[in-house]
């Protein structure tokens, strides 16, 4: 394993390292399947398919004062990262732009900067690591007001024992949940040795 080593990286630096707050401050509505609904009305079986081998895919996306960032770039992304998996999406990028369109608009999010969280998941209720890439995947968009109140904090920094995996090994260029294993143990690591962050 590599030395971790703790690091620290001010603000004024040629770079910017961004943090985002602890889950919190979730809008009250989401989209699902086609669908508006309260946040705490949204419901997965415990046996699906993503729950249980990862295979869902996602998106993060920012909002600021209404404007959504790059959206047809993550969306096509999405859209990519959805047909390396298999999962047969059951809206176009039009739709799913349209329907992010009125999330922000019904959440009244046009007058600070939000988060928005696109994702595709694999229902197949049944506990099999094969994948029906016939039925269809399921997909939600979620929103949560975005707090940077870091931003102006220097950043420590560790060296993480753990790498990231070979091309041949994942598809690194699709944004699935699966491919984010490393990243939880080098966040936990960090966390462990009073870091905050893991390179």
């Amino acid at each position: 394993n590599a030395t971790s080593n703790a690091i620290t990286l001010q603000r004024d630096l040629p770079f910017t390292i961004q943090v985002m707050n602890n889950i919190e401050n979730f809008c009250r509505y989401i989209w699902i399947n086609g669908e508006f609904i309260e946040f705490d009305s949204a419901k997965v079986h415990i046996t699906t398919h993503s729950i249980q081998y990862a295979s869902s895919v996602f998106e993060g996306i920012m909002c600021y004062h209404g404007k959504v960032f790059n959206i047809d770039k993550h969306l096509l992304r999405l859209l990519a990262s959805a047909k390396i998996m298999g999962l047969r999406l059951l809206y176009s990028k039009e739709n799913l732009a349209s329907a992010i369109t009125e999330l922000v608009n019904i959440n009244s999010a046009n007058s600070a900067s939000y988060y928005i969280r696109p994702l595709v998941w694999r229902q197949n209720n049944q506990i099999l690591i094969k994948a029906d890439s016939s039925a269809p995947a399921s997909t939600a968009i979620i929103m949560k007001q975005h707090s940077p109140s870091e931003i102006n904090k220097p950043v420590n920094l560790l060296l993480s024992s753990w790498v990231k995996p070979p091309t041949n090994s994942v598809p690194i260029q699709c944004k699935g949940s699966g491919n984010y294993m490393t990243s939880i143990l080098a966040k936990q690591e960090a966390l462990a040795f009073g870091a905050t962050e893991a390179v």
